[in-house]
C-alpha cells in the first residue's frame, strides 16, 4: 500500500505545472475581423471561435460573480516564432505574433513543485505567452500599420457595451 501511495504521489509531482494546468494553448484575439476570414499556421487551419478576451470579477458578501467576455479567436499552442496567415476572399496578409517566455512563472512554479513543474513547461513548451495577443486583421490583410494594443484593447472592450 506504501508503494502505491508512493507511486500516486511521485506522478502527481511530475504532471503538475502551473503552465501546463492552465493550458497550452493560448488565445489570440481577431479584432474586426470578416466573417469569412480563414486563419492558418503552418499550412494548418486553425479554427476561429469565441474565446475569452476579457474577464470581470465581482464580490460582494458570499456571492463571487465572475463574468467571462467572449470574442472571435484562435486557440493555439505558441512557441518562440509564430507566424499568422489570415485569408479573406483573395486577400491574404501574414503577421508575426511575438512571444516571450514567462520567466516570473517559471520562477514562482519552482517554488511550489520543488522544480519539476519547471522542468516539465521548458520541455513542454508550455512557458511561452504572446506579447501581442490582439491581431488588428483589416491591417494584416491591407498591410497596413495595425492600431496599438492598447486601441484593440479598447475596441474590443467597446464591443460589449
Amino acid at each position: 500500500m506504501k508503494n502505491i501511495l508512493l507511486i500516486a504521489f511521485a506522478s502527481c509531482l511530475l504532471n503538475t505545472s502551473c503552465m501546463t494546468i492552465m493550458g497550452l494553448k493560448k488565445p489570440i484575439i481577431l479584432v474586426d475581423a470578416p466573417s469569412s476570414t480563414i486563419v492558418s499556421r503552418d499550412g494548418e487551419i486553425l479554427e476561429v471561435q469565441d474565446v475569452t478576451a476579457f474577464r470581470d470579477e465581482q464580490s460582494s458578501g458570499n456571492t463571487n460573480n465572475v463574468t467571462l467576455y467572449k470574442y472571435p479567436g484562435v486557440k493555439m499552442k505558441l512557441k518562440k516564432n509564430v507566424e499568422l496567415e489570415f485569408q479573406s476572399g483573395t486577400t491574404i496578409g501574414k503577421t508575426k505574433i511575438r512571444t516571450r517566455p514567462a520567466i516570473g512563472m517559471l520562477i514562482g512554479e519552482a517554488f511550489f513543485t520543488l522544480g519539476i513543474g519547471t522542468i516539465v513547461d521548458l520541455l513542454t513548451g508550455a512557458f511561452w505567452v504572446a506579447k501581442n495577443r490582439f491581431v488588428d486583421v483589416p491591417a494584416v490583410l491591407e498591410n497596413k500599420e495595425p492600431r496599438s494594443e492598447r486601441e484593440l484593447k479598447n475596441r474590443v472592450r467597446s464591443s460589449f457595451r
